[in-house]
């Protein structure tokens, strides 16, 4: 099982440009949307959160078109129980690394895209924190904040609230019905205590051409259904559903059982490694776990022969 559901919910479902587009359309003020090329919508490469702050957050970074020239839309997505008072400034740190990555690709650039934050929020009972930085700035009074304020950094997130996020508001915003069932999933789920009366409240955008399996994934590892309580559910809303999120929910539970084998071995190695060579470096650490179990195997089998970590791991 996953152990960041919301993050890989949020990440397969935000990371078709569909569902994106009309996600960052719908919190975007109309005048800055009606200087997008929608069109040229594109996801970019890279994660810029801080490792710390993983379990909580995690991001999306999409390059566009203003007026031929390229900006960049930042989606980030919190998940935690309370809000985070500090997230204007964690947002503008997250912008600076944009910023430095995109100089890094463009180098001799003098002049730096626009970076436009938005915030999707999952917190518990709605988010309560400031959403721009110039209020947390400590000033002594509104006499200072206005002799300071313009020489101190400035950043204002767009922040979507699930928690005050209602079916109708989800109705009148331009989203592909997977992104509806996305935002309703993120916004309830959670804090569901009957995931059969959850799900019937999302049956508007439930029928044959809805594609579930996303959402199956994210209800397998977020809610406490198994997968047949699942298929009854879906299969009461729209009968075509039933024989598909069991198929799903399979195939799901197969995978999860290759990955468990998979993540086991990679751990193994690793000590044998530790007790021949020492401790392996964090980036073999890594490779080790991103391979598969036919390569594990293979691996594994050098240990006793090799020299070195690099003979072991040698293709």
């Amino acid at each position: 099982m996953t152990p960041r559901p919301h993050d890989a919910f949020f990440k397969e479902t935000f990371s078709n440009l569909d569902n994106a587009r009309g996600e960052l359309r719908s919190v975007l003020p109309p005048a800055v949307s009606a200087l997008i090329d929608w069109s040229s919508l594109q996801l970019e490469p890279g994660s810029f959160v801080d490792e710390a702050l993983r379990e909580t957050l995690t991001d999306l970074l999409f390059s566009v078109q203003m007026h031929g020239r390229e900006a960049q839309l930042y989606l980030l997505f919190e998940h935690q129980s309370s809000p985070d008072p500090l997230m204007p400034f964690r947002v503008l740190a997250y912008i600076v690394r944009v910023w430095d990555a995109w100089l890094r690709d463009n180098r001799g650039a003098t002049r730096l895209p626009p970076v436009i934050p938005v915030l999707l929020a999952q917190v518990d009972g709605g988010w309560a924190s400031a959403s721009d930085l110039l209020s947390i700035i400590d000033f002594a009074d509104d006499a200072e904040r206005a002799v300071l304020g313009p020489y101190v950094p400035q950043c204002r997130l767009l922040v979507d609230d699930l928690a005050h996020l209602t079916n109708d508001d989800l109705d009148g915003r331009p989203l592909p019905d997977e992104a509806r069932l996305a935002l309703a999933a993120l916004r309830d789920v959670r804090s569901s205590t009957d995931i059969k009366a959850t799900i019937l409240r999302w049956r508007r955008w439930l029928h044959a051409k809805t594609n579930t399996g996303t959402l199956v994934s994210y209800l397998m590892h977020a809610s406490t259904a198994t997968p047949e309580q699942l298929a009854k559910i879906f299969g009461s809303i729209e009968p075509t559903q039933e024989e598909r999120v069991m198929s799903t929910a399979t195939d799901l539970i197969q995978q999860g059982k290759r990955e468990g084998m998979a993540a086991g071995k990679a751990e193994m190695l690793c000590n044998l490694l530790r007790l021949r060579f020492g401790a392996p470096a964090t980036t073999i650490r890594d490779r080790v776990h991103a391979a598969d179990a036919a390569t594990l195997d293979r691996w594994a089998a050098r240990v006793l022969t090799a020299t070195s970590i690099d003979e072991v791991l040698a293709d």
